[in-house]
């Protein structure tokens, strides 16, 4: 019927620096544990094995431990609730909730940009970013177009 996702910022993944991104990385091998997507847990059990090699791969084990077990917390909740509400109210309520609510959604963000005044609107980012001898400086340029219709381009 769905699924659930949690992500926030790892505050230790091993980089070079603690802290989870590394200004100073000269590569992607300075920025900390690169690990592909796989289960770490199979139906509700915990795979001891990965997990533990991850979990080693980092000055803080600890941390990113709580971090993980945080996360998977969150989302055995919220598949518990789902399957509470498909239980008491069944399947056509429960898909017609979520068309609901991604059309609401939808709405209110129209309705937010509808607030803008139409045109083009820019940003510009700089971080800073030390390789080799020198200091370098990344720029990060973004641009979106809003119109009256609440329309982003």
């Amino acid at each position: 019927m769905g699924w659930s996702g949690c992500f926030t910022h790892l505050p230790e993944i091993g980089a070079t620096e603690p802290g989870g991104m590394s200004p100073r990385a000269k590569s992607r091998y300075d920025e900390g544990i690169i690990i592909p997507a796989i289960k770490i847990i199979e139906r509700g059990k915990l795979k001891r094995d990965i997990f533990q090699w991850i979990c080693k791969s980092v000055r803080e084990p600890k941390i990113l431990e709580l971090e993980v077990k945080a996360k998977a917390g969150c989302n055995e909740t919220t598949r518990r609730r789902m399957v509470e509400i498909l239980e008491e109210y069944g399947v056509d309520f429960f898909m017609t909730a979520i068309h609901r609510l991604i059309d609401e959604a939808e709405e209110q963000a129209r309705k937010k940009i509808k607030e803008f005044i139409p045109g083009k609107y820019r940003a510009r980012l700089f971080t800073d970013n030390i390789g080799g001898a020198e200091t370098l400086l990344r720029v990060q340029e973004v641009e979106m177009e809003t119109t009256k219709e609440g329309d982003v381009h």
